[in-house]
């Protein structure tokens, strides 16, 4: 075969080839291209790929369970139990202004304080409300809001176990016990400030108080303006030695982490109420007046 023969004849197949695929129907076009494709590429037009649900915010379970579960621990000024038998405080107002905007009823589960967040990530509760101090710590198990408060640590001393004690290097020695919280941020402000002295832990704030009148502890670490209320109503058993603040803490709203929503409206939220002052006036009440005292 001559090379002219030979372009000839590869000529005149390919156009007898190409005539060919364009006389065939359709059909039996889609079919040859179909059994050249991978198996795994046929039929992936036509493919229906489930559908996800979209994860359940804690706000709409809320909304639909028309309660919202607030995980609280006693703590004054922020939660209280009056002489009614009722719970009163900053952290309760801030509550129940809170489920009242979500159009539902503010339910108080009572905790110990160093158990919040474990109940929290079980579901006991939606949400800690204020009282929880924000530490690198916490925010690793729990998502938090904007600051809501901040508080100031101050020490609290019973008057015949710290006579003569007026400086914080005073109350930093061996022979002197420091109570606290267990769990609180103001066990870490007492071991950073009083490292030579012994630091107690106490399930509550009630016990905690309870130890330093009785003078089973030299002093507790409170948070403004609880050393002060405290002081005032037994001052002869009662007494702040400094002049100044240990530390100071602020406070938010934690949330179970996932679920950024709920996140996203308590932050609203919080911006709202700082905005038209309804929370610098609550502050005021419940940290800088002692009116509320005769409901205790």
């Amino acid at each position: 075969m001559t090379k002219t023969t030979k372009t000839t004849w590869l000529s005149a197949g390919f156009a007898a080839g190409f005539a060919a695929l364009l006389a065939a129907p359709a059909g039996a076009q889609d079919a040859a291209s179909r059994e050249s494709e991978p198996p795994a590429v046929r039929g992936a037009a036509t493919t229906t790929l489930p559908t996800l649900a979209p994860p359940t915010s804690t706000l709409d379970v809320v909304r639909r369970r028309g309660v919202l579960r607030v995980g609280v621990s006693t703590f004054v000024p922020w939660v209280m139990n009056s002489r009614s038998g009722d719970l009163i405080g900053f952290e309760v107002d801030v509550a129940n202004r809170l489920a009242e905007d979500l159009g539902v009823k503010a339910q108080f589960v009572q905790a110990s304080f160093p158990h919040l967040l474990d109940d929290l990530l079980a579901d006991r509760f939606d949400v800690i409300v204020t009282g929880m101090s924000i530490t690198p710590a916490r925010a690793l198990v729990a998502n938090f809001s904007i600051p809501v408060s901040e508080s100031y640590a101050r020490l609290l001393a019973n008057r015949a176990k710290a006579a003569g004690i007026r400086t914080a290097a005073g109350f930093d020695r061996p022979e002197v016990t420091i109570g606290v919280r267990a769990g609180a941020i103001g066990e870490d402000v007492a071991k950073r400030s009083f490292p030579k002295a012994k630091i107690q832990p106490f399930d509550d704030e009630d016990a905690l108080i309870e130890a330093v009148l009785a003078g089973k502890v030299t002093a507790g670490v409170g948070w403004s303006p609880a050393p002060e209320v405290l002081s005032a109503r037994a001052g002869d058993k009662l007494f702040v030695p400094l002049p100044d603040p240990l530390a100071r803490s602020r406070e938010a709203f934690a949330v179970r982490k996932g679920d950024p929503d709920l996140v996203f409206f308590l932050d609203a939220w919080i911006r709202h109420y700082q905005d038209t002052g309804w929370l610098a006036e609550k502050r005021k009440y419940w940290f800088e007046s002692f009116a509320w005292e005769d409901q205790l």
